[in-house]
């Protein structure tokens, strides 16, 4: 399994796989509810519409498809990237698409017309993770270059690059009032940064990070693989996996 996504009720988790599938889980039962097929590799990267009606997954194939969760019908099929798919994240307004490449660049997609609305250079590697700000207007993203970018959707301009990770940046997420972005990285540390002022506040990890994650409230969680997690405990989800888990608290993290 590459990445999980949670449904914003909460009921529900897509999972991207290596056999090439998205699979829906419902929680409560721990049972998969709908297989979707129709990708040629690697699915990399999963994100769920606000609303919880779709689902956009990303592929080694070059590709991002649109699902419709209730029927499992692939919607859209989005093509441009000239390498694989690493990265896809959902704004909240659902209409519009984020991705990052191998090939190094950021693609806005429009999701009612399947157009690429911009592709956002600068990256000097491949784009490991892209998150949105709550309210749209902004996108961050991590990559192999070590850093993490943050972009201005309404000019399309990078406007603040926030260096200092030692290795490749493999998670990025904004906090819900865009003030801060969080980002895990191979160097072993989560690093929290001041979008105003492109400083770092804190860090640390003992091993490399995967995923990084805001609660609602403000909290962060962080971890080399979280299947799933819930206020105060990080549990074992649906598949088995054998890596280390991690509890949130305020900042740090307690390592199991």
């Amino acid at each position: 399994m590459t990445e999980v996504s949670w449904s914003s009720d909460g009921t529900r988790i897509c999972s991207g796989s290596d056999d090439h599938t998205v699979r829906v889980w419902e929680v409560s039962s721990g049972e998969c509810i709908r297989t979707l097929e129709g990708h040629f590799s690697f699915v990399s990267s999963v994100s769920w519409s606000s609303d919880g009606t779709r689902i956009c997954s990303g592929s080694l194939d070059k590709t991002l498809r649109l699902w419709d969760v209730s029927s499992g019908e692939c919607l859209r099929k989005l093509d441009g990237h000239y390498y694989n798919v690493t990265a896809v994240s959902w704004s909240n307004d659902g209409t519009r698409i984020c991705s990052g490449s191998l090939d190094k660049t950021l693609r806005v997609w429009d999701v009612s017309g399947g157009k690429c609305l911009q592709t956002l250079r600068g990256h000097s590697w491949m784009v490991n993770s892209v998150s949105w700000s709550n309210d749209g207007t902004r996108i961050c993203s991590g990559s192999e270059d070590k850093t993490v970018r943050v972009w201005e959707v309404s000019s399309w301009e990078c406007i603040r690059i926030l260096q200092g990770h030692s290795s490749a940046v493999n998670s990025v997420s904004f906090n819900c009032d865009r003030t801060r972005i969080c980002s895990g990285s191979r160097d072993k540390t989560v690093r929290m940064w001041e979008v105003s002022s492109g400083e770092f506040i804190r860090e640390g990890h003992s091993s490399l990070v995967n995923a990084v994650s805001w609660f609602t409230d403000g909290r962060l969680c962080s971890g080399r693989m979280i299947v799933r997690c819930e206020l105060g405990s990080v549990e074992w989800g649906m598949h088995p996996h054998t890596s280390r888990t991690l509890v949130s608290c305020d900042f740090g993290v307690v390592e199991q």
